[in-house]
């Protein structure tokens, strides 16, 4: 998944009270349904703890507001019409703390919940019509979910699932699909991470029947269909236009520039798109509105010209290119090695980097960087980051002209085995990170959080960190990080209170340099289960008993 490197239009969204005997933040761990529709409101199960007092809800984004019942029950979600498609995080908070950050998915199609007991054949839950996001659960170990669709000779459905990828559902589904006659015609488990995802033409007319059940994420001795409240999932299922991606993957800051839109059901046609005159950060996301799709399509913006690959570009007739440069290629063929030539001098140095997986390509990509003489100065698999994306940086050891080739580890090719490659200089910079994102002070005493410093390219200015966010009464010195010492890997904010001020609300960690181009990056924690890199911080100041 692609996360937005800046924060904006952040939203406190708050509901009605909710009381119940004890004392303590929410702790939530899932959401059921996961998203709704826009314009609707749904009926939102909680899976966890919501703790005492009165509840509140804060969204990343506007047009979500969450109603609490007056009895223990579901909490009622509604998203206005004008919402912004995609995901949006949810924190569940109270006077004592807040929860962890929770994902809703905002969609634009119709959408159903499923309804028990569907796990035979002869039970299964009809969709009457395309296109429809699917709720469902596989709600205990055992469980298997199916559905019916009636499609006409030729029809091309497609079977999105939304799980473990960006839901954080701890299942490892698999989805098929039937025939009239009860015969599995297709079947995925790993499409988008540990998602399924199928395209299948229908023989003839029918029936037919989508099958879905799951294994743990996290695999164990246990021989058996894996299933808990927490594996939830959206299942899209249309026959109507799906976008999978675009080519060119990326369009140049500021520029104007046809796409051609691929998936299934989709006119051959491109279309125009405008970028935004300035990029932020190193890459953004410009969102594709009005197709079906797991999550909207994205075209990357960035401050390079992007260009798609001219096949035969093989080892031995390498494409052309002029630096910077970011390509977008296809390992179409068995066998593919698509290869790039550039010229570079000696002491140069270049960054090189392949998005493939975290984009939903199914591609493991492997760079070679090769000399004019056909010497392999460099191999790159794995970044080492927890990503099967590659990258990295080489100092060009003579002037010449040099290659560099991507293919799969494992030679697998196909449409959908697309990638970003992108060739520049590398820019100096520094990102901000720490291992929490809610806080608890008591007011009457300090606080210290630690903040991890990564420096890149050489990244030598001095840093300027500090809160932002904090209510009166709670102070918290700014600290500097230098470019030499212990304070160049990580520092220490301390934050002290008058031993009166109540808070509970979003807080900002925020480093700027100190050099003649200014930079200001937002502190983020990792959260693996949802691959996100969260830069949502949170502070509960508790008052003096």
């Amino acid at each position: 998944m692609i996360v937005r490197d800046c924060v904006c239009g952040l939203v406190l969204v708050v509901g009605l009270a909710q009381t119940v005997a004890w004392s303590a933040p929410p702790e939530i761990n899932s959401l059921f349904p996961a998203g709704a529709q826009r314009g609707t409101t749904t009926n939102v199960t909680i899976q966890g703890k919501l703790g005492g007092g009165t509840n509140h809800v804060w969204s990343s984004q506007p047009g979500i507001s969450v109603t609490f019942p007056e009895k223990p029950g579901p909490v009622s979600i509604s998203v206005s019409a004008e919402a912004e498609p995609g995901v949006c995080w949810l924190r569940f908070y109270n006077d004592e703390g807040a929860s962890g950050l929770r994902p809703f998915v905002i969609g634009t199609c119709a959408e159903l919940t499923e309804v028990e007991p569907n796990d035979e054949l002869t039970k299964a839950q009809a969709l009457p019509s395309l296109p429809v996001v699917v709720n469902g659960q596989h709600g205990k170990n055992g469980d298997s979910d199916s559905y019916t669709v009636a499609l006409r000779r030729g029809e091309v459905l497609v079977a999105s699932m939304l799980a473990n990828r960006t839901l954080g559902s701890p299942q490892d589904a698999v989805l098929q699909i039937l025939g009239p006659d009860g015969f599995v015609l297709e079947q995925n488990e790993d499409d988008q991470g540990f998602d399924p995802q199928l395209a299948f033409t229908a023989p003839a007319d029918g029936v037919y029947t989508l099958r879905t059940w799951a294994f743990p994420a996290a695999p164990d001795s246990s021989i058996r269909l894996f299933g808990s409240p927490a594996c939830v999932y959206r299942l899209l299922v249309t026959t109507g236009p799906f976008v999978d991606h675009v080519l060119p993957m990326a369009v140049q800051a500021g520029q104007s520039q046809q796409v051609r839109l691929q998936g299934w059901n989709l006119p051959a046609e491109p279309i125009e798109v405008t970028a935004p005159l300035s990029v932020h950060e190193r890459r953004f996301e410009w969102i594709l509105p009005g197709w079906n799709h797991r999550l909207p399509a994205t075209v990357l913006v960035q401050p390079q010209p992007a260009i798609v690959e001219v096949e035969p570009n093989e080892l031995a007739k390498p494409q052309v290119l002029a630096l910077p440069t970011s390509v977008t290629g296809q390992i179409a063929q068995p066998r593919d090695v698509d290869t790039y030539q550039f010229t570079a001098t000696k002491g140069q140095r270049l960054r090189f980097e392949v998005l493939a997986r975290d984009l939903g390509s199914p591609l493991d990509p492997v760079l070679r960087l090769y000399d004019s003489a056909g010497k392999v100065l460099k191999e790159a698999d794995d970044d080492g980051k927890q990503s099967a994306d590659p990258d990295f940086e080489f100092t060009m050891p003579a002037d010449g002209d040099y290659r560099i080739a991507v293919t799969d580890r494992f030679l697998h090719h196909g449409n959908r085995f697309f990638y970003l490659l992108t060739i520049s200089p590398p820019q100096p910079d520094f990102t901000l990170s720490v291992a929490g994102d809610a806080f608890v002070l008591n007011a009457d005493k300090e606080l210290e959080i630690p903040v991890t410093i990564a420096r890149t390219s050489g990244f030598a200015e001095e840093i300027r960190v500090q809160i932002q966010g904090l209510p009166a009464g709670v102070s918290a010195e700014p600290v500097v990080s230098e470019n030499k010492g212990d304070s160049a890997k990580s520092v220490k904010l301390k934050l002290k209170g008058d031993g009166q001020a109540a808070f509970t609300g979003p807080i900002q960690i925020v480093g700027q340099s100190s050099g003649s181009i200014l930079r200001e990056k937002w502190a983020t924690m990792t959260r693996k289960e949802f691959s996100l890199e969260s830069p949502y911080l949170w502070l509960t100041i508790l008052p003096k008993k």
